[in-house]
């Protein structure tokens, strides 16, 4: 598999876990924002979700008693997972911030005279602006949903070797790669799930859960899966998003969260609820605590300069304490993160305010 059509799934979900960083760092900078309706924080599964999560389920196949389960959420949920995160693209490609994402995949490419990676995938049979339902990330795994019936595999990568598994898997394997390391696999389950993994052990065994051979963990639950981006992190893996590993911050997440459950909603702006749960309640106080005085400094701060739009914003903004955990609500304005995306050098278009 060619690296810039693997690099080009690394760069979609990077660019997202950096609006998800940004969300957090935010609480400590006074925010520009312009009047707007209140935030709609995505605090529990609404019904149109629950409708789409229900549509989703499908009983695996072959003579093996199971129940119906999310083919997506069961390949990123291994056993001893901890991270998993799940990107709607249908819902994001319809959305300001996902225009802004697109723009800067796009825009580098366009400023060289070179291709789009979109025209990449594009060749291969897939429309990612159209055949895409998902994108996946677990802790070495990418996993993405669509239509790819017209994919021709074989033609399309060229593998080394072709492996059926299970009931309708396929994986390919490319050999190595021209440091001599191992090149990532890629699985396909029918026509509606491709997998990247690092090796064929790690693709077998995301099909096995997938087709209910083997368990699933409890990372990422059927009722966790709303809003346009939704997963769990580590403490210590989003702690490596939020900066170097000495910056107050990062270090404090890494030593007292233990995971953290995220749900994002990018209809209008970009509203994230974060529920951060921890084993020492102490740390995790003291963790609460800095959240919620960097969000009252930035209320303040945007009082203080008249800035009324961010103040109204921010009234919104808390930090829910608990002894166990406790849940962080933020909202961020698109034109905040249109001024955060602008080192892609595009000139997005798109209008925010439907």
């Amino acid at each position: 598999m060619k690296p810039r059509r693997r690099r080009f799934f690394w760069l979609l979900a990077a660019l997202v876990l950096l609006v998800l960083a940004a969300l957090v760092k935010r609480a400590c900078s006074g925010p520009e924002a312009s009047s707007r309706p209140p935030p709609e924080f995505p605090r529990s599964m609404r019904p149109a979700e629950s409708q789409r999560m229900t549509e989703r389920e499908v009983l695996p196949p072959g003579p093996r008693p199971g129940r119906h389960r999310d083919p997506v959420l069961s390949a990123v949920s291994a056993p001893d997972a901890g991270t998993a995160l799940v990107f709607e693209a249908s819902a994001l490609r319809h959305s300001p911030v996902g225009q802004l994402l697109l723009d800067c995949l796009t825009s580098t490419a366009g400023q060289d005279g070179g291709e789009s990676p979109l025209d990449d995938i594009r060749r291969l049979g897939v429309d990612p602006l159209q055949d895409l339902d998902r994108v996946a990330v677990g802790d070495d795994t990418v996993v993405v949903s669509g239509d790819f019936s017209r994919v021709q595999w074989d033609s399309a990568f060229g593998a080394a070797s072709v492996e059926q598994y299970g009931d309708t898997g396929q994986i390919r394997s490319f050999g190595t790669q021209q440091d001599g390391g191992a090149s990532p696999v890629l699985a396909t389950w029918g026509n509606q799930l491709v997998l990247i993994a690092p090796t064929q052990e790690a693709a077998r065994a995301t099909l096995d859960r997938i087709e209910g051979r083997s368990p699933t963990g409890q990372l990422l639950g059927d009722n966790q899966a709303y809003g346009d981006v939704y997963g769990v992190l580590s403490g210590a893996a989003l702690g490596q998003m939020l900066g170097p590993a000495d910056s107050p911050l990062a270090a404090q997440f890494e030593g007292a969260a233990r995971s953290v459950e995220l749900h994002l909603d990018a209809t209008r702006d970009v509203e994230l609820v974060a529920t951060v749960s921890g084993d020492d309640p102490a740390q995790l106080g003291d963790l609460g605590r800095a959240l919620g005085g960097g969000l009252a400094a930035a209320r303040a701060r945007a009082v203080l300069t008249g800035d009324t739009s961010a103040a109204e914003l921010l009234e919104y903004a808390q930090v829910v304490p608990g002894s166990e955990k406790f849940r962080l609500e933020m909202a961020v304005p698109f034109e905040v993160l249109k001024s955060m995306l602008a080192f892609c050098g595009g000139r997005p278009q798109f209008d925010a305010g439907r």
